[in-house]
């Protein structure tokens, strides 16, 4: 399957060389006007655009979508879109960060017929778009303090908590399948308070 083309209107190099290397096709569009003709050629799969271009051109930007392309995904860099975007939009507030980007780019695809270069159901990717939006919920402060261990804690539990879903509450097969000792696994389902009687 050949990647998905990724419409980019922003002048970042930066950001620019993060989508080429990560193996994205890129239809570069740095000025609003050159985004809205390659979006009237019907051309792209998803938009990545600048936020410091929709600040300026928001509403230009918003109406040629809302006329040419309404169900296209968009990816709003370096910040959140402004009030009336197209729905069908997820955000990245650092571009520069690669993994940030591209689980921002792979949660804008997602029910689309496009899907990202490689290892679109990658559970690191997964992981880390539930933790991109867990900051940029709590931005421009941050998440309280000891959040490592909150989020193992809470990985952990639901991980085991599946694993016991899987097997139908047999701790044995569900030991195997989490590579736990059994007597692990036990003491973790106590100590995480995990019913034991899970299943599907």
């Amino acid at each position: 399957m050949s990647p998905p083309v990724i419409v980019l209107a922003s002048s970042d190099g930066e950001v620019l060389r993060l989508f080429d290397e990560a193996g994205f096709a890129l239809l570069f569009a740095p000025t609003p006007e050159a985004f809205r003709h390659v979006l009237g050629s019907g051309a792209g799969d998803a938009a990545a655009v600048d936020s410091a271009m929709l600040s300026s051109a928001g509403a230009g930007i918003a109406e040629a979508m809302a006329g040419s392309r309404p169900d296209m995904p968009v990816v709003v860099l370096g910040g959140t879109a402004p009030v009336g975007f197209p729905v069908r939009t997820s955000h990245v507030a650092r571009p520069r960060n690669r993994d940030s980007l591209l689980a921002a780019v792979e949660s804008a695809l997602v029910g689309t017929q496009a899907s990202p270069p490689s290892e679109r159901d990658s559970l690191s990717r997964a992981v880390e778009t539930h933790l991109v939006q867990y900051f940029e919920a709590h931005a421009p402060g941050l998440p309280g303090p000891g959040l490592h261990r909150r989020v193992l804690r809470e990985v952990e539990r639901s991980l085991i908590a599946l694993a016991l879903d899987a097997t139908r509450g047999n701790q044995l097969r569900a030991a195997a399948l989490l590579g736990l000792n059994r007597n692990t696994l036990r003491k973790k389902i106590r100590d995480l308070d995990i019913s034991a009687e899970r299943s599907l």
